[in-house]
Order: C-alpha cells, then sequence, then structure tokens
C-alpha cells in the first residue's frame, strides 16, 4: 500500500485506526505510548491483557509450538517462519509481555541462539549479524529479557563493532547504505528505549552512536535509499522505516544536545507528554510551563500545537499565537506548520522567528479558508491553498 493510499484510508487521521478493538495489542501500546496512559490505568490494562485473545499477535501465538518455538527449533531465524522472527513480531504488535507463551517463547530462542556468545546469527554457520541482534536485543528487553547474561553480551559486542559513520556493518548487502546498516541503529534505539531510564546512561554510547549516525545522514532522506526504506509497513522485520526511525529517536532526547543546526520540534499534546515522560492531562493544565522547561532544558525552539498554540525557545521566553481556529484539527495540519516554519528556516530565518511567523501564518491561512469554506470539513489542502492570502500584507 502506498504512502498517498495509505493516507487517504485513514481520511488523514489514523486515531480510529490505532484504538480500533481488532487490535488490542496495538490499541495498548498506542494508549501508553502516543497518548501517554500510565501502565495501570484500566483501559490500558484491559487492552493489554485483551491482546492474549485478539488481534494479529493472538493469531500469531495460537500457531505457537506446545515446546514454545513457530517452525524448526534449528532454523529460529528463518524468515517470516522462525521463532526470532515471531518475537520480533509480537514486540511490535503489542502481545502482553507477561503472557507466559511470550516469556517461554523467549525462553527457547536464548537457548537456541547461535553462536553462544558475542552477536546472534540468524542461521547456522552464517556470522552474527548487527541487525538481527539488534532486533532480537529489542524484543527481548520489550518482553523483559534485558538483563538475561546471552542479551547482555550481545550488546557488548555491538558495542564492539563498526560499521563506519557511526553504524554498524551487516552481511545482508540489501540493508546497507554507504557500508552500514540503518535497521540496526533503529533497532538499538528501540532497544534502550525499552529500559527504565535509570539504566540508560549504562547504553549511553550505543544509543548516541545510532542516534548521530541516523541524524548525520539525514535519515537517508538524500541520495538511495535502502528498499523499503520509506515503506509504510508494519512490522518491518527486517527493514525499517521512517516513522520506525523517528519513533526510535523520540526516547532519546539527549541526542537534542548534539544536533549541529537549530532545533526545531512541533509535537501535538500526545507526543509532547511521551517527550516529558508525563500524561497529556499534565501537559495540557500547564501548557506554558510545560514548554518552558522543555525547551530551557533540551535547549530547542518548540510549538505546542493547539488551541492557542505556545512557542517557547531556550532562552526562556514564551509566546502564545492567537490565530487559528477548531477547524485546523484535522489529519495535516500539522505538516502544513511543519513545512511553513521549514520554509522560513531554509530562508535563513532566525529560529524564534521562523516559528513565530510559521505558526502566525499558519493559523492565518486556516482562518481564511474557514472563512470562505466554514470550519467543518476543513482539510489540510485547504489551508495550503489560503497560505498565498496569508501572506499578503494587505489581508495580515
Amino acid at each position: 500500500m502506498s504512502e498517498a493510499t495509505w493516507w487517504r484510508h485513514l481520511k488523514g487521521d489514523p486515531t480510529r485506526f490505532l484504538l480500533s478493538d481488532d487490535e488490542p495489542g496495538v490499541v495498548w501500546r498506542t494508549l501508553v505510548e502516543l497518548l501517554g496512559r500510565p501502565h495501570d490505568s484500566p483501559a490500558v490494562v484491559r487492552s493489554r491483557l485483551a491482546a492474549r485473545e485478539a488481534g494479529a499477535s493472538s493469531d500469531l501465538l495460537a500457531q505457537q509450538n506446545p515446546f514454545g518455538y513457530w517452525g524448526s527449533p534449528v532454523a529460529y531465524g528463518a524468515r517470516w517462519g522462525g521463532t526470532s522472527w515471531h518475537l520480533v513480531a509480537l514486540a511490535a504488535l503489542g502481545a502482553d509481555p507477561e503472557d507466559p507463551r511470550v516469556a517461554r517463547a523467549a525462553e527457547v530462542l536464548l537457548e537456541q541462539l547461535r553462536p553462544h556468545s558475542g552477536g546472534f546469527s540468524a542461521a547456522k554457520g552464517r556470522p552474527p549479524a548487527a541487525c538481527f541482534t539488534a532486533e532480537v536485543c529489542a524484543a527481548m528487553a520489550r518482553f523483559g529479557f534485558a538483563h538475561h547474561p546471552r542479551v547482555r553480551e550481545a550488546v557488548a559486542w555491538l558495542m564492539e563493532r563498526d560499521g563506519g559513520d557511526g553504524l554498524w556493518s551487516c552481511p545482508e548487502l540489501r540493508h546497507l547504505v554507504g557500508g552500514a546498516c540503518p535497521v540496526a541503529a533503529v533497532a538499538l534505539l528501540r532497544f534502550v528505549g525499552e529500559l527504565p531510564p535509570s539504566e540508560r546512561p549504562q547504553v549511553a554510547r550505543l544509543s548516541k552512536r545510532a542516534g548521530r549516525g541516523l541524524l548525520g545522514r539525514g535519515l537517508f532522506l538524500e541520495g538511495i535509499a535502502p528498499r523499503g526504506w520509506s515503506a509504510f509497513a508494519h512490522p518491518t522485520l527486517g527493514r525499517t522505516d521512517l516513522l520506525d526511525a523517528l519513533s526510535a529517536l523520540a526516547n532519546h532526547l539527549d541526542l537534542l544536545n548534539d544536533a549541529p543546526a537549530p532545533r526545531v520540534l512541533t509535537p501535538h499534546p500526545g507526543e509532547m507528554a511521551r517527550m516529558l515522560g508525563t500524561s497529556v492531562a499534565l501537559v495540557q493544565a500547564d501548557r506554558i510551563e510545560a514548554v518552558r522547561e522543555f525547551c530551557a532544558r533540551h535547549r530547542v525552539h518548540l510549538v505546542l500545537k493547539g488551541a492557542r498554540s505556545v512557542l517557547g525557545g531556550p532562552d526562556g521566553r514564551v509566546f502564545i499565537n492567537h490565530t487559528g481556529n477548531p477547524g485546523m484539527a484535522t489529519g495535516g495540519s500539522g505538516d502544513v506548520l511543519t513545512g511553513m516554519i521549514g520554509a522560513f528556516l531554509a530562508r535563513r530565518f532566525d529560529p524564534l522567528a521562523a516559528l513565530q511567523a510559521g505558526c502566525v501564518l499558519h493559523g492565518l491561512a486556516g482562518d481564511l479558508a474557514a472563512a470562505d469554506r466554514g470550519e467543518e470539513g476543513l482539510i489540510a489542502s485547504d489551508i495550503i491553498e489560503a497560505i498565498p492570502g496569508a501572506l499578503n500584507p494587505a489581508v495580515r
């Protein structure tokens, strides 16, 4: 499915898809990771337990051998059919980490993995691969096995591997870009993100190396990207895409401190809550202080979207935008805002000036579009069409 087809399918808003009762595993991940709900909230607990009985993760577990593996016990790395790939898929699809079937599968795989030390090999006789090792470690961490001795050995092996430009080499030639493997970098960021915050400093060298490698290459938006890099597919299973990379990077805000260019962020309240490690309710309770504190701590410029968007900079100053209307709460509107801010940055505006100009003119374009077409049913393309009018000094 192409990106455009996918976007039309979601009608610009993925919320209904992500919270569908058909996939309770995706629901509980969405509630916790995107909407900032605590792990013990009734809705989270209910959807996590429901994932044992319904959805894609339940279907995969129903195919599990009574001994805990899938396929052949020795072919654990067989693409799509082996135990390792099933566990990677279960992690992505929101299988319940406390499901005893998941724990049994993890234990069996850790017994089967070869070689018995260092990184993991996807098949007997093949060398260990950084991407396969990182994918397995990330899945193990999600299911509570980050401290297993075999996982710790694999992480130590990854720390010592070198692939050039900060990334990792890989025997899978189809993964390589400039001799390095982005799949391994994204999987390692996911692994570190699964650890409790108190344990992340111990592996900070891994996350910084992976993050710098990805950011330094512009997330492979330039040049020839790996096959499937920008494909919308879930789970990725051995490939990665831009959304996967951005999601992983969101758990490593310390990388913002090392960025070589100005950092401008445009989160909505759910994304802001995720970055702050708090709930949406707490962010919305004091939007101004949330922006002020985050900008000062991470030395960034930021706009917290929503009714009366809040803008902030690293010097502690905060501004409130008074343009815009409720009709702009539509899928794609935030992308238009990001594009406008980026355009002003490309014209070498000061970051704060670019943020202010982008927000004010974006809201004004939305107001012009609403005046012409009404707030009900307003879509992102209506805002785009109104930008020339918003740029007209006579209108402002």
